[in-house]
This record gives C-alpha cells, structure tokens and sequence, in this order.
C-alpha cells in the first residue's frame, strides 16, 4: 500500500510518439513539469560477487540485529525529476559509515533510460560521487527500477508511497537477510558501461549500454571499494511538490543519445 487512505495502483504503459531534434533536446509541445520528493531507504554494499557485504561498524547499525548487525544502513535525501525530459538531480544525507566517518554523496544526477535498450520501461539510470575516508570524488553508478515511483504520479502534495513496486536485487541476498520487500525505486542486476578514462572526481561514471549479470547493484571502478557493488533502495518516498496537471507522465530518454520511448503509469486514490 502506498498509504493509511490505500492508493490502489494500475498500470497502463503508453507508447507516445514525439518528435524529437537529435542533439539539441527539442520536443514538440514540451513542458518542463517537475516531480519533488524526499526519501529514506536503505544502503547495502556488496562484495563483487555478490557473496558477503562490507559491514557498517557504525552505531547503531553494528550492534542492532535489525540492520543484520551493519550489512544494511539507512538513508534519507532528495530527488527532483522533469517529467518531460526524464533527467533530474538528487542528494543523500551524508551518514555513518564505520570508523572512517561520514560516507558524503554528493553530485547525484538521474536520467530516465526506459528498458535501457531504446524501448519504453521503468529504468533511471543515476551517477554521483562520494567521498569517505580521505578519498574524495569516488564514482558511482546505479541502475534502478522505478516503476513504483512512475505508477504512483501524479500525487497530491504530502502524500507518501511505499510497499509498492519492484523487488531491490539484494532482497534475498544472503536467503533473505533483512528483506526489504517492494520498493518505489528499487536497485537492479543491471550495470552500466564505463565511461573511457572516468576515474577519481568524474561525475559521470558509467552510462549504456548496460550490462547484464546477478550481482546486485553496480561495481565502483575507483576508489577504497573498487569492485564493491553498491546498493541504494528508495523505500519511502514523500512528495513534496507535483505539477498540477500532468495528463500523461512522459519520459524522454536522452535527446537522440537514448532513443525514444516512455512510460507511464497511473494511480487511483480511494
């Protein structure tokens, strides 16, 4: 359920045929309509083969049998999306990650990649940086499931959403250790291609296609956890502003970089 009224969800996917000037980011009759919300989820750091994962030796992860002792953090932050375009920004709030300190996000950008093959579906694709430890500008890449996230728009303002939406890949990692269950934006298999020469400080580190493979998350490239997977679950969103209207959520995927395609799904509230 996405909340105490029970918002009941349906699906319905469009194909919208639009035209689009390649290169330049033009779209017949485009409107810049953007989603905000804030969010709290979880953070799992996977081995790279997806077999243990680096424990938070933070309080009060490392000693509460909730957070299976450190092997999941919680998280809080932000995100803003264009409805139109399908790229948008966000922010974590830095938190506690063992010893070292503060593990600080920072840089996140987001784009709507539909399949991640040129086909409408409900994949965001987000690079960022983080900093911990006295190394600054670690890349990161992530490949998520929205289509919680997607069903639930448009929302009325102050309304939340959880419960709904795809499986997180590390749901059942370790035969379920602390399972998360369905979440609005939920972290994939998926992982991205590397950018040629992206390393240290490189905002964008990874983009299509994607590659397939079973370890939750996506594998940094740089940095103290290089070959790490790292795992970021939106659980809960809250709406903190949503345009008035939106008649058909619209997803431009890259102005001719992506191809074409969208997604869209719509929400009942009782």
């Amino acid at each position: 359920m996405k909340n105490s009224k029970s918002i009941r969800c349906k699906k319905a996917v469009l194909t919208v045929a639009m035209a689009v000037a390649l290169g330049t980011g033009c779209m017949t009759n485009a409107r810049a309509d953007i989603v905000s919300f804030s969010f709290s989820g979880l953070f799992t750091m996977l081995s790279p083969n997806g077999t243990s994962g680096f424990q938070n030796t933070s309080l009060p992860y490392y000693d509460d049998p909730t957070w299976h002792y450190g092997l999941r953090t919680q998280i809080s932050g932000g995100m803003s999306i264009d409805t139109t375009t399908g790229a948008g920004t966000g922010t974590i709030a830095p938190f506690a990650f063992g010893e070292a300190g503060n593990l600080v996000v920072h840089d996140l950008t987001v784009q709507a990649i539909g399949d991640g093959l040129g086909n409408p579906g409900p994949l965001i694709l987000g690079n960022m940086l983080f900093d911990w430890n006295g190394n600054t500008g670690v890349p990161v890449s992530i490949v998520w499931d929205a289509s919680g996230f997607m069903g639930a728009i448009p929302l009325p303002t102050n309304q939340t959403v959880f419960g709904v939406g795809a499986i997180p890949a590390s749901n059942n990692w370790q035969n379920g250790i602390v399972p998360i269950g369905p979440a609005p934006i939920a972290t994939t298999t998926w992982n991205t291609t590397t950018v040629a020469g992206a390393g240290l400080g490189t905002a964008v580190s990874g983009t299509l296609p994607l590659i397939a493979d079973t370890v939750a998350g996506s594998p940094m490239i740089a940095g103290p956890f290089n070959g790490y997977n790292a795992n970021f679950d939106i659980t809960t969103i809250s709406v903190v502003m949503t345009p008035v209207p939106i008649p058909a959520t619209v997803w431009l995927f890259g102005s001719g970089l992506f191809g074409l395609a969208a997604l869209a799904r719509r929400s009942k509230i009782d």
